[in-house]
């Protein structure tokens, strides 16, 4: 039951509290007075205004009287609080004075103080009283400004902290982010970029703190407050427009550069007057405003409008960003004009995003010089230690750099190098194919594996492989070059050591032929000496001979293309070339009694080269030869089988493979190395599959693999070492 009285008792006593919390005098009805005689001197004349500022007909007035009538109830405890007054003012209730800001002189002027917030307190009978406010102001506005209104002192104290909370934190974040650019700049010299991002930080979250009610309470300084403000209001024009010179350049006739230049003229002339009293710090923001708005906003949207349309992903950032902050400009504009009624808005966000994105271009763009400067680091430690020669040449190759190898690989020194260009060092018979390439390369911008023989010092002749690439400034060639004559000799060795074996090969294939041939012939010969002449067998018995002479004939064919070496590229058929292969290697398989397996499913035409196709072939048909000889023991058991398919359109694969058991997993790796065998030295050299992996790969831009794998041949399976050969069309 107490419960319940108590209850009902709150209730009532809610209900019954009638004392408004906060009352708006922002549109409540004023009055003003264009003079400085006291109210109680002259009650008439008063005109009825919407908000006491600026009232009309001033005509260079620089003294006017508002006042208001107080409401029939105040709230408890009331206090009057204005956001802001242009420039000072005393306030009166009735004819008693209950405030003051700032001072008036014998001619009812006085200096400028600041433009802080105000905080008046009022008596509670006050109700239904006028409040006189006297006000001075050679500033454009003259009167109130912002936020009028009376409520409690803790009503108002919790409305400052809630809208400021926010605001506190943005500048703090502000400042942090500035310090920490000025701090890296100052350390590392970096880009002066950095420079203006951090002092745009700085003074904006300077500007944003100080710009804050509770600010007051513990730096309540209007004057000096006014001046850093002002300071960090005139600066942002500077450290804009100079971050936008360095990012979409400085304009036509640097008219960038001279507008952060001109701001930051003004920011020292203006400081200088103020400081030693030529005029307020009020005055500088009329002449400011003057400048920005008509001359330098201009300006500057115009060159931003065209980065937004024609610039670079950076450009439109940093675009955006101005955009966004002179959007806020204007909006803040619109309010101080009067045409958009007073709020507190936070537009300042709108700043700190376009600070933000500048910061984020920024930073990317140090990070992309730091990666290039790394990639520079990295290109002259390989320039400096590289075993390649390295060079660098202008577009008619003469010499313009190179590293120690290069000069090591040609005998030259630097100076000597510098004399020639690279097709002069050409050995004749390359000189036009050199400056044909030149031609491609500027073309094409790179070119691979250019062999040619170059004339070093005392006359030498060398054999070379080029990589030459067009520098991106179209302007320079980049050479790596190798010195391959020591190649060279082991690919004639390996060629001396495949002709040894091809003539092996050919003893082998000539025996048969040569016994029917003279088995024939002595058959002839015999039937003649006895008289028992037979003419069609005489024909069949020539049939013999002319058929065997024309398979030598063909075979002598075959070695001779072998030897020349001919590695002329043309349209080539790679089944032809597989066969022609085998045909070399055949009888060898037979004497050694390996079952040779055919299966060419699929054929493809490619741009290559016979001859070095065949040799890599019958390279792997070597090797598979002598494994199955060694590894082997049951002929019936020795099978090589050879298949082709088509991989895509364009590509078709050859599969050889045997039945040798396979290759041991710790070397299968290395097969295709130099000088890599697992024969005897006197049996094995290591060229043979290094060879065939050069002439596969880099010469005819081609694959090929090893690996382990099973098939099956007439009923019984097989495992042992295959090599998949993929070639293409487009060579």
């Amino acid at each position: 039951m107490y419960k319940v009285f108590f209850i009902v008792l709150f209730s009532l006593n809610i209900f019954a509290n009638t004392t408004p919390q906060s009352i708006n005098l922002s549109d409540a009805q004023w009055e003003y007075r264009w003079t400085d005689i006291s109210p109680t001197k002259k009650t008439d004349g008063w005109e009825a205004i919407s908000f006491p500022s600026n009232p009309p007909n001033r005509d260079g007035q620089t003294n006017v009287w508002y006042r208001i009538k107080l409401p029939a109830t105040l709230p408890q405890d009331p206090f009057l609080y204005i956001y802001s007054i242009d420039l000072i003012a005393q306030v009166y209730l009735e004819q008693k004075m209950i405030y003051s800001f700032g001072e008036f002189d014998e001619n009812a002027q006085g200096k400028f103080v600041g433009w802080p917030w105000h905080l008046i307190k009022l008596d509670p009978s006050a109700t239904n009283k006028y409040l006189y406010f006297r006000v001075y102001s050679d500033y454009p506005d003259i009167g109130l400004w912002g936020e009028v209104s009376i409520a409690s002192k803790g009503d108002h104290l919790k409305k400052m902290f809630d809208n400021d909370l926010l605001s506190l934190s943005v500048g703090a974040i502000a400042l942090f982010i500035g310090i920490l650019f000025l701090i890296v700049y100052l350390k590392s010299k970096v880009k002066i970029e950095f420079l203006f991002v951090g002092l745009l930080f700085l003074t904006q979250g300077i500007d944003l703190i100080l710009s804050t009610k509770v600010i007051q309470f513990y730096f309540d300084y209007p004057l000096l407050k006014q001046y850093i403000l002002a300071f960090c209001y005139f600066f942002l024009p500077v450290g804009i427009a100079g971050f936008l010179e360095r990012v979409i350049g400085r304009g036509y006739f640097g008219i960038i550069r001279k507008i952060w230049q001109i701001h930051l003229g003004y920011i020292v002339i203006a400081f200088t007057g103020a400081f030693i009293g030529l005029y307020n710090v009020s005055s500088l923001y009329t002449y400011y405003d003057y400048l920005h708005y008509f001359f330098t906003l201009p300006i500057l949207t115009i060159f931003v409008l065209y980065s937004l349309l024609k610039g670079d992903k950076e450009k439109k950032i940093v675009s955006i960003g101005f955009l966004l902050i002179t959007l806020s400009w204007l909006y803040s504009s619109l309010i101080a004009w009067g045409l958009i009624p007073w709020s507190e808005h936070t537009n300042y966000l709108a700043v700190f995003v376009c600070l933000f994105l500048f910061a984020y271009v920024l930073i990317r763009r140090v990070l992309y010089t730091q990666e290039i400067q790394k990639q520079k680091e990295e290109f002259e430690t390989i320039f400096k230690y590289s075993k390649d020669g390295i060079a660098i040449t202008d577009l008619e190759s003469n010499f313009l750099e190179c590293n120690e190898a290069y000069l090591h690989m040609t005998g030259f020194t630097k100076e000597e190098l510098f004399q020639k260009s690279c097709i002069g060092m050409s050995a004749p018979e390359d000189r036009q194919r050199s400056t044909k390439v030149i031609q491609k390369v500027l073309q094409d911008g790179f070119i691979e594996n250019f062999e040619k023989t170059c004339i070093i010092k005392d006359g030498e002749r060398i054999e070379v492989n080029m990589t030459i690439s067009l520098l991106p400034d179209q302007k320079r060639f980049l050479l790596v070059t190798k010195d391959v004559t020591a190649l060279k000799n082991i690919e004639d060795q390996s060629r001396l050591i495949a002709m040894g074996e091809m003539i092996g090969n050919i003893a082998h294939q000539w025996r048969q032929p040569l016994s029917m041939i003279t088995t024939s012939a002595s058959g002839m010969k015999l039937k003649l000496e006895y008289e028992m002449y037979d003419q069609e067998k005489f024909i069949e018995l020539s049939d013999i001979i002319l058929n065997q002479a024309q398979y030598l004939s063909d075979t002598i064919d075959n070695f001779r293309d072998f030897i020349k070496g001919d590695i002329t590229f043309s349209q080539i058929s790679v089944v032809e070339v597989l066969q022609k292969s085998l045909s070399l290697v055949n009888d060898a398989f037979k004497d050694n009694y390996i079952t040779l397996v055919t299966d060419f499913k699929d054929d493809m035409k490619i741009n290559g080269s016979i001859n070095e196709l065949s040799q890599a072939f019958i390279n792997i048909f070597n090797n598979a030869k002598d494994i199955l000889k060694e590894k082997v023991s049951k002929e019936s058991d020795r099978v090589v089988y050879v298949t082709t398919k088509k991989r895509t359109i364009n590509s078709i694969e050859v599969f050889i493979k045997d039945s040798a058991g396979g290759i041991d997993s710790d070397i299968i790796d290395r097969i295709f190395e130099p000088y890599f065998t697992t024969k005897h030295k006197s049996v094995g050299t290591g060229l043979g599959l290094s060879m065939t992996h050069k002439i596969i790969v880099k010469k005819h831009k081609g694959d090929i693999e090893a690996y382990n794998d099973e098939f099956e041949y007439d009923g019984k399976l097989y495992q042992g070492a295959c090599f998949q050969i993929t070639l293409t069309r487009d060579v």
